[in-house]
């Protein structure tokens, strides 16, 4: 059986995720459902659990704190449902080991695909062969890789003045830079490099309108490593220069 934890301050969200779990699919057994990383921690020291299914904006241990734990003392598998869009949670909660971060209000396809895909990977025998294992996950790749792109965009719009590059993305998201750059484009039509200048352009765009920065200010600003280049790249980009479009926008 794969026993399951789940943790959630709101009673009612408890219930919605038991009720939503195709139980059968993944062999799973509900051992408990507590209210905070706390009261996890004590299930946990008396029971055997494989998986955690925990809220982060929980009363005294949160679900941030109860990952770490989790991760250095115990092997459990994670995963962590939160109503907050934010890369630095998501960040924390992958850095900190856990295996999937679904959105709320929770989908119950992406719910069950989540569990039953570290279901499977956890009870491969010793005997499974990579290719095995890489079919597993791949059966619910298209699920994560949305997720994923969607976490990569919300990072680049954050950071688009820092130095950022593909290498820099993919080893910060755990991720090949060619998978990462492949399922990018496929969820919005850009590569990844492609969006980070269109994003920093964009920047640019609104640095000018204001017209009280030189060219070297916005160059920094947007991110883009020198004034020579910023300025070929927005003329490829919108067909003037930087200082032309300052006029245009005195017109």
């Amino acid at each position: 059986m794969y026993k399951v934890l789940i943790v959630e301050d709101n009673p009612l969200i408890r219930k919605g995720i038991i009720k939503m779990l195709d139980w059968s699919s993944f062999d799973g057994e509900l051992i408990a459902e507590v209210n905070n990383g706390r009261e996890a921690l004590d299930c946990i020291r008396k029971n055997q659990i494989d998986l955690v299914i925990t809220d982060i904006q929980m009363p005294d241990v949160n679900g941030l704190e109860l990952i770490k734990i989790l991760s250095d003392d115990y092997d459990i598998d994670v995963i962590v449902i939160s109503a907050y869009d934010n890369f630095s949670y998501a960040k924390q909660a992958i850095v900190g080991g856990c295996i999937n971060y679904i959105l709320k209000p929770i989908s119950p396809v992406e719910l069950n695909a989540a569990v039953q895909k570290a279901y499977r990977i956890r009870n491969q025998t010793g005997s499974f062969s990579l290719y095995s294992l890489e079919k597993e996950i791949e059966e619910y790749l298209p699920l994560d890789s949305v997720v994923l792109s969607h976490k990569i965009k919300e990072y680049i719009d954050s950071c688009y003045n820092e130095n950022l590059s593909l290498e820099s993305i993919s080893k910060l998201f755990h991720t090949d830079k060619f998978y990462l750059s492949k399922m990018f484009k496929k969820e919005f039509g850009d590569t990844v490099k492609q969006y980070i200048i269109k994003r920093r352009i964009s920047k640019a765009k609104e640095l000018l309108a204001s017209k009280a920065l030189s060219i070297e200010q916005i160059t920094e600003m947007s991110g883009f490593s020198d004034a020579t280049y910023f300025i070929r790249v927005f003329k490829e980009h919108t067909g003037i220069t930087p200082g032309k479009y300052e006029g245009q926008e005195e017109e």
